[in-house]
């Protein structure tokens, strides 16, 4: 009879251990195949390192040449040999257990979903056609129960999702707008800024102008202040010289008096002189 052991534990294969097998051809027994693989992020053979994901592990069934029985065994119709082994029905049931509980994480968002449902998977992979009868009914609806619960929360998450990503899009299509807003105020912005450089060298250079046409005023003040006082010095000194022409004016007038009372002096004398000698001596002509 061939002798089968787990790649891990090295403990003897029997229906019991329930002998599973990689693509790559290494068995392992059931516990230590879920419990190497399901930990895994990336799943591997522990013998060569190939991946393996632990959905896709080969169940074997050897045809076991031992003419005595192995646990507790029926008939069932059929013909069918059914074993009905209390480790086994103990270990396939332990593992449903741990797929309820799995999958009530997953529910509750402590575990992620998808290491509950490889666990799930590992459970249905266990239950053979000789083991399903021996199984506890209720355990069944109750990682059936869970299951819709789960698949029903998916379809939600599923629809969150759709909700969440149409929010998302509008979200970008909102950002992208306010991009577009944001760039065009930037633009205007910075023309403004120009604008404003542009007229603040303006304001300078008319600050300067000013400066230059105040100090030109002040200038021109001090001119003026210098020509109003050279304006009254010869308004002042044209005052003199009126004073001066109408002193000469009066002169000239009494000198002109003068003149004609002389020549009328003159005239007598002239007068007399062609009259003839006179015995009587003038003073008048000795005067002249």
């Amino acid at each position: 009879m061939p002798t089968f052991r787990c790649s891990i534990c090295l403990d003897s294969l029997d229906d019991a251990k329930k002998p599973m097998t990689t693509l790559c051809g290494h068995i392992y027994c059931l516990d230590c195949a879920t419990f190497h693989l399901a930990r895994m992020e990336q799943p591997s053979c522990a013998v060569c390192r190939k991946a393996q994901p632990l959905d896709q592990m080969i169940r074997l069934y050897p045809d076991w040449e031992d003419s005595e029985p192995r646990g507790d065994s029926r008939t069932a119709e059929g013909g069918v040999s059914v074993s009905s082994s209390p480790v086994s029905v103990r270990s396939i049931e332990r593992a449903g257990e741990d797929a309820v509980d799995a999958i009530k994480q997953a529910i509750a968002d402590r575990q992620d979903a998808h290491d509950a449902l490889l666990t799930c998977n590992t459970f249905v992979n266990s239950v053979t056609d000789r083991e399903r009868p021996h199984i506890n009914t209720q355990l069944l609806h109750e990682v059936s129960f869970q299951l819709s619960l789960m698949s029903t929360k998916m379809k939600d998450d599923n629809d969150r999702l759709r909700r969440l990503r149409s929010n998302a899009q509008n979200a970008r299509a909102n950002e992208a707008y306010l991009r577009s807003q944001i760039q065009q105020h930037q633009a205007t912005n910075e023309r403004l800024e120009k604008e404003k450089n542009y007229l603040q060298s303006k304001i300078i250079q008319l600050e300067d102008r000013i400066a230059l046409l105040e100090r030109q005023c002040g200038l021109s003040a001090e001119d003026a202040g210098r020509q109003r006082v050279k304006a009254g010095k010869a308004q002042n000194e044209l005052e003199e010289v009126k004073q001066q022409c109408d002193e000469w004016r009066q002169a000239a007038v009494r000198a002109k008096k003068k003149y004609h009372a002389l020549r009328n002096k003159i005239e007598e004398t002239k007068r007399a002189a062609r009259r003839g000698p006179s015995n009587d001596t003038s003073d008048d002509l000795v005067v002249a």
